[in-house]
């Protein structure tokens, strides 16, 4: 767990930039990517589209896809879909985000809570979830163009 730790903090160190060197942040927009929980061990293929109001508010919804499954009984739920609704805002650079609602007939997911930041460049969205509580989850994402 503590190397989970340090890989992500390196992650989000990779991804911040000096305060100086912020740009206006646009979260706005279609990414993919990929979500790891370390306390679950399951693997989901996020497909998050995310929309500003201008006013620091974020509003979107993740189309997740379960790609391996890390707990026992859920194997045969490996490529089964849901939707996560999430909300959130902007605080210091960083999207704080969390999951609202579900549409998820599978049962393949629970909903969960975000701080994330954006690449230097605004391709790049990633950092790390809340996984039940053990803030053990990683999440990153691609802007699609």
């Amino acid at each position: 767990m503590r190397g989970t730790i340090i890989c992500t903090m390196i992650m989000l160190a990779a991804l911040a930039a000096p305060a100086g060197a912020r740009q206006a942040r646009d979260f706005d927009g279609h990414w993919i990517g990929i979500w790891h929980g370390g306390r679950t061990n399951d693997t989901y293929k996020p497909d998050l589209t995310l929309e500003d109001d201008g006013h620091g508010h974020i509003s979107g919804e993740i189309h997740w896809t379960l790609v391996d499954a890390g707990q026992s009984g859920q194997d045969t739920k490996v490529g089964m879909s849901g939707i996560e609704f999430v909300q959130g805002h902007v605080e210091g650079g960083e999207l704080i985000m969390n999951g609202v609602s579900l549409d998820d007939p599978n049962h393949i997911l629970g909903m969960d809570r975000y701080r994330l930041v954006l690449s230097d460049d605004g391709n790049v969205l990633g950092g790390i979830t809340s996984n039940g509580g053990s803030w053990t989850g990683t999440f990153r994402v691609e802007r699609v163009h």
